[in-house]
């Protein structure tokens, strides 16, 4: 698949964006949308460290049952497949498809600055930092 199948695949799909601004990054979800309901999953990819990279599905992933995205009504999780085939882009084509689809924005953190800055840190963020917020939160991990 080329860079320009890729944009003609995610023509009229809903770009899905769940923004981080304590990490200055986000993750992207194409959404494939018949009479109003998300269907299927076009493609998926992550920017952030001033890198992208987005997996463009030959065929859209569908959903179980069409769910509503403005509202999440409906919704249930596809299926995580086994193998899929998809055309992979990096760097300047994964910026490039980042203009497809009408975008739909969200946050994903809760402590970061107002305003998210693409691949930015906000200031005092440390490593030490995070893994305390996330002992706190009960998360387990190890190191």
């Amino acid at each position: 698949m080329t860079l320009e199948e890729a944009k003609t695949a995610l023509e009229g799909t809903i770009r899905g964006e769940l923004r981080d601004h304590a990490f200055g990054d986000r993750e992207v979800t194409w959404f494939v949308h018949k009479d109003g309901l998300v269907v299927a999953e076009a493609a998926m990819g992550y920017f952030g460290g001033g890198s992208g990279g987005v997996s463009v599905y030959t065929t859209p992933i569908p959903y179980e049952e069409p769910w509503d995205f403005e509202t999440g009504s409906g919704y249930l999780a596809a299926p995580i497949p086994t193998a899929y085939a998809a055309a992979e882009f990096d760097g300047r084509d994964a910026y490039e498809l980042l203009k497809c689809g009408s975008s739909r924005v969200s946050r994903n953190d809760s402590t970061g600055p107002d305003t998210y800055q693409d691949g930015k840190c906000m200031p005092g963020l440390t490593l030490e930092g995070v893994r305390k917020e996330l002992l706190e939160d009960g998360v387990d991990f190890v190191n």
